[in-house]
């Protein structure tokens, strides 16, 4: 039985225009929607962190997590035995048995994070097919009257689609964002953002895998015998939501080929490349593909090394642990670097780079992807290297209260979803 309470917000915030739901009993039904896939490591670790901390918080809950192909996510990584969630495909895989999940939910939770964001490449057909999978089961919890909840999401700009993302935000029981450029996008799309809260990525909370599974890790991959004075990490992709033509990938190559070049000879380092997203689900995906296109065009060849196995995002997080400096084309591995203290640079494909770092008090460390060239990739590098005492005593005091932030998400919810027996 549902006993719909007020939640009391901050003097900052305008009470909740509707009740908000609290569940007071021993068990509650949690559908989490959004996460496609985990191939990408990104996405795997806010799947993760945020299971982890709704079993935290709600350990007698029953979590079903919705993602495309599940017997083929299982290769990646099963979920139902190591977090003990259930995985069913989508309804628009035309999995219609999930509707009784849907019937049963005590609450309904988006994490896909930046679905709901019109990029400013995005083709008509690109952009509604995204929309139209993320919105599906939103618009179906409102219809059933569940509460649904949008969780540390990339918001705006919405482009068509505004006024129906004005209408589910209204409706939500609970809209976080993780970046304050969000709360800008909507303020420009004329929604009230009292309601809406900046949290953080439930990222900044995965953990990291033991030492001793890290240094078997480095033996497998060789890294521990490289034997130089700096180790780099790269972490590329050819998709980050903005697909490169051949011309700009081809030059992309070519610029982080010479730099890698420069870098070895200069410092006698090693660059590692580290893959974020394998291609168990979508080939074109395998960012292992990038890393031995640069492979084929680095004249150093002994001192780059890709890694080719697919691994954890606890895993991951632990090898650019180990690193001097990261340089990344996805936000996720920054967020791995950051909470262990490793300086990091980004390549922005899109805002939500700019927004990270800015919270990361790094934003120097940010080079658009159309301005990418090789002096200014191995300035940028050079400088992370040489201040890295400095940007290691930032994050230290910075990294603490994101993770605080991320913790949020959870929190707000459980204010407003508890256990209470009819």
């Amino acid at each position: 039985m549902l006993t719909y309470v007020k939640l009391s917000n901050s003097k900052h915030h305008k009470p909740f225009p509707r009740a908000l739901v609290e569940i007071r009993s021993e068990k509650m039904n949690i559908l989490l929607t959004g996460a496609i896939s985990l191939s990408n490591k990104g996405t795997a670790s806010i799947v993760i962190s945020t299971i982890v901390m709704l079993k935290k918080r709600f350990p007698n809950s029953d979590i079903t997590l919705e993602l495309f192909f599940p017997s083929r996510q299982k290769n990646i990584i099963d979920m139902e035995k190591e977090y003990r969630v259930e995985v069913i495909a989508p309804l628009t895989q035309l999995n219609f048995k999930g509707l009784k999940k849907y019937k049963n939910a005590d609450v309904i939770i988006d994490i896909s994070a930046e679905a709901f964001v019109k990029y400013y490449d995005d083709d008509w057909l690109q952009m509604t097919t995204r929309f139209f999978l993320h919105l599906l089961p939103l618009l179906l919890g409102a219809v059933l009257n569940k509460p649904i909840v949008l969780l540390a999401q990339t918001l705006g700009p919405f482009g068509p689609f505004r006024p129906i993302m004005g209408y589910l935000i209204g409706k939500a029981t609970l809209v976080t964002v993780r970046d304050s450029i969000s709360l800008k996008n909507l303020e420009r799309e004329g929604i009230d953002v009292s309601r809406i809260f900046l949290t953080a990525d439930p990222a900044f909370l995965i953990d990291v895998a033991p030492r001793s599974r890290i240094k078997e890790i480095l033996e497998h991959e060789g890294i521990d015998k490289v034997g130089k004075k700096k180790i780099i990490g790269l972490c590329a992709a050819r998709t980050t939501g903005r697909v490169l033509s051949s011309g700009e990938y081809k030059k992309i190559v070519n610029v982080f080929a010479n730099a890698i070049d420069s870098l070895i000879g200069k410092y006698d380092a090693a660059v590692v490349f580290i893959p974020h997203s394998s291609g168990k689900i979508r080939k074109e995906n395998d960012d292992i593909i990038v890393g031995m296109d640069i492979l084929r065009e680095v004249k150093r060849k002994e001192g780059f090394l890709v890694i080719k196995k697919d691994y954890s995002p606890q895993e991951l997080k632990g090898i650019i642990g180990t690193l001097d400096c990261l340089i990344s084309f996805r936000m996720h591995p920054v967020i791995f670097a950051s909470s262990l203290l490793v300086p990091s640079i980004i390549v922005a494909f899109n805002p939500k780079a700019y927004g990270l770092m800015r919270m990361l008090g790094l934003e120097k460390n940010v080079i658009h992807v159309d301005e990418i060239q090789e002096d200014l990739l191995v300035a940028s590098i050079e400088r992370c290297l040489q201040e890295s005492q400095y940007m290691k005593k930032n994050l230290k005091s910075v990294i603490p209260h994101l993770q605080e932030r991320a913790l949020m998400n959870v929190k707000m919810l459980e204010q407003i979803l508890t256990y209470e027996k009819a």
